[in-house]
């Protein structure tokens, strides 16, 4: 422990690199003359929808979580246990085990799991996210039912060395700091970054229900710290790129009681190292390798729970592209993932072995045209799973118009957790798989009018879920996992966006809005609303950049949520707003940017889950300062 704390701090001394915040809408920054420049991105079959977080609110939440970006970006509900405390993901319904995360093309979700804790990933560290929704999430992994959120590295090849130092404070205790350099040439790149957060999280709340009249009350037993390096090496040859990526990461947090119960003493350690070599060539090959592993040991002193969690995963990824007489592209891929966990919890040593095929068909000469079609084949413990398979198209009526018609159809399926499977007690080895059948229609139009640019899309969504898997009470004094429900989710996503550039002046307003119905098949007529699934929600930003100043303006609307299953009880519904203010000078050595962040500026109150409040109106200050050296 000692040994490793000393590694950490003295890498920490080696410059790492760090966008500043810039309001524009591209993933790049730029700084006199330097352009920054990345690999082309993964193509979404035609048909499928994908969208990236904008820059700049990646860029707000840098030195805050992945979670907190997407939900002012996305129709994503976070579940969360408050500041420090664990937070999932819900798309379109779907719950947590229907979103899976990946990292520069592999998968990092916990096998005991089958989830990512968002609010162990940091903003910052990654140079771009991206989510696929329903079944474009077959084109990257067999399929999840509500959406993959993909977090990626986007390097710059140029010969010059960048170095940038991003530190941060503000409210309830909190300092952060961030530190990455890039050196290399047109050939050979290193990327070094590495991040450093603690915070007390001793924020005030009103508690409306331990007493017999409201109080304000502070948080207490709620301190977080999380620390971690990435190293990431890339080498441009003649025939493709190979790139080398390593990822630590610790984080320790105390977990503070629901405020209508005693102090447990809960706390929590994970401790992670990821692990991608990827070769890809400019013909279409590709091939990566991947090893994880990760700890992670849970304490609850009232309840004397010592619960002590090792997990590792191989990995191992190709998929070859190849078009056909230049009307067809037809793309074969092979994903092979062998996990091994070590758990007090399990009777014994668990492994897990899943392998698939897939092939994807794709039309390619045609622009009012397009259509996409791809099977795969699960392999699961030696035996074949029923195929999986998705299929879409894009219609684009006016040649001379960039509107788009799209619609797609597929089925995916899901393996049970581990935990699920061989939690003691209450595992059940005879789960059923969940399989999803999901279609969706979409509109999406882009016009211009000097200098104005606009764009909108609209898109309706019908996901239907077989033999969902659920916790549930038992027979004896403990709850056990079951096939029990058929879940219906469908809705409707709107977003909106206008940009304006005249002269210094640069304006992007982007507003969106989604309807989600989310029911057991059971309660169609009734239509109860699964449990903690927003009906509604919306969010909004402007930002507006003028010479060396920059703000921006953000709104996150989140519909009440129902928390028992007859919808009797539920969270009201809240509205945050933040805003930064900012000033950035560049000169030729670099640049110089500091900004003025104010979180929830109405001191909303407001619960994700019962009785886990989260914080009022919180302030932030940052500096980031970034020099370039050429060579």
């Amino acid at each position: 422990m000692i040994l490793r704390n000393y590694f950490f701090y003295i890498i920490l001394l080696i410059p790492v690199q760090l966008s500043g915040q810039h309001l524009i809408s591209e993933d790049t920054v730029r700084i006199n003359e330097v352009i920054i420049s990345g690999k082309r991105d993964e193509a979404v079959l035609p048909g499928f929808r994908m969208v990236v977080v904008d820059t700049v609110i990646k860029e707000k939440f840098s030195h805050g979580t992945v979670a907190e970006a997407i939900s002012y970006n996305s129709p994503i509900y976070i579940k969360n246990y408050g500041t420090g405390g664990s937070a999932t993901s819900s798309l379109r319904g779907t719950g947590a085990s229907g979103t899976q995360v990946f990292w520069n093309g592999m998968i990092i979700d916990n096998p005991m799991l089958g989830q990512s804790d968002l609010s162990t990933l940091s903003a910052g560290i990654t140079d771009r996210i991206e989510i696929y929704y329903g079944g474009a999430s077959m084109i990257v992994n067999s399929g999840a039912s509500g959406g993959i959120i993909s977090l990626t590295s986007k390097p710059s090849f140029h010969e010059r060395t960048s170095i940038t130092l991003k530190p941060a404070f503000g409210s309830f205790g909190k300092y952060s700091g961030q530190l990455s350099a890039e050196t290399g040439t047109s050939k050979f790149q290193s990327v070094t970054k590495a991040f450093y957060q603690v915070s007390e999280n001793n924020f005030r709340y009103i508690d409306n229900v331990s007493g017999a009249e409201s109080f304000r009350d502070t948080r207490k037993n709620n301190e977080v710290s999380q620390k971690g390096i990435i190293q990431e090496l890339y080498k441009n040859t003649s025939r493709g790129r190979l790139s080398a990526h390593f990822w630590y990461q610790d984080t320790r947090r105390n977990l503070p009681s629901a405020i209508i119960s005693e102090y447990a003493g809960e706390s929590q350690h994970d401790e992670s190292i990821r692990t991608v070599l990827n070769y890809e060539t400019g013909s279409g090959f590709s091939i990566s390798g991947s090893w994880m592993m990760s700890n992670l040991d849970y304490r609850n002193k009232l309840a004397r729970i010592d619960s002590r969690n090792q997990t590792q995963g191989l990995f191992i990824k190709s998929k070859f592209s190849e078009s056909v007489g230049n009307k067809i592209n037809i793309s074969f891929s092979f994903n092979e993932q062998l996990y091994r966990v070590n758990s007090n919890n399990y009777i014994d040593k668990a492994l897990r072995n899943s392998t698939d095929a897939a092939v994807s068909l794709e039309n390619i000469n045609s622009e009012r045209i397009k259509g996409s079609f791809l099977v795969r084949q699960i392999i699961f413990n030696k035996k074949f799973l029923a195929p999986d398979f998705s299929t879409g198209i894009r219609l684009k009526p006016l040649l001379a118009k960039n509107y788009f018609l799209r619609y797609n159809v597929s089925r995916s399926s899901r393996i049970p957790t581990m935990n699920d499977l061989y939690w003691n007690p209450g595992g059940n080895p005879d789960l059923k798989n969940e399989y999803a059948m999901m279609s969706e229609f979409s509109l999406e139009m882009d016009e211009s009018i000097t200098p104005l640019e606009m764009h909108y899309e609209v898109v309706l969504f019908h996901n239907s879920i077989k033999d969902m898997i659920q916790w549930k009470p038992g027979e004896f004094s403990y709850w056990s996992a079951y096939n029990i429900q058929n879940v219906i989710t469908q809705g409707i996503e709107t977003s909106a966006s206008f940009t304006y550039k005249s002269g210094n002046l640069y304006t992007l307003l982007r507003i969106g809005y989604s309807f989600t119905g989310a029911t057991d098949s059971e309660d169609l007529k009734t239509g109860k609303q699964l449990i903690y699934v927003p009906r509604h929600m919306a969010n909004g930003s402007l930002q507006l950049k003028y010479g060396m100043f920059h703000s921006a303006w953000l709104t996150n609307m989140t519909g009440l949520r129902y928390t028992s299953g007859d919808n009797d009880n539920y969270l009201p519904a809240y509205t945050l707003n933040s805003m930064s203010l900012g000033m950035e000078h560049i000169k030729g050595w670099g640049s110089l940017d500091i900004s003025f962040n104010i979180d929830n500026i109405f001191n909303a109150d407001y619960q994700n889950i019962a009785y886990y409040p989260l914080p009022g109106r919180a302030f932030e200050v940052r500096l980031l300062v970034q020099t370039n050296f050429k060579k």
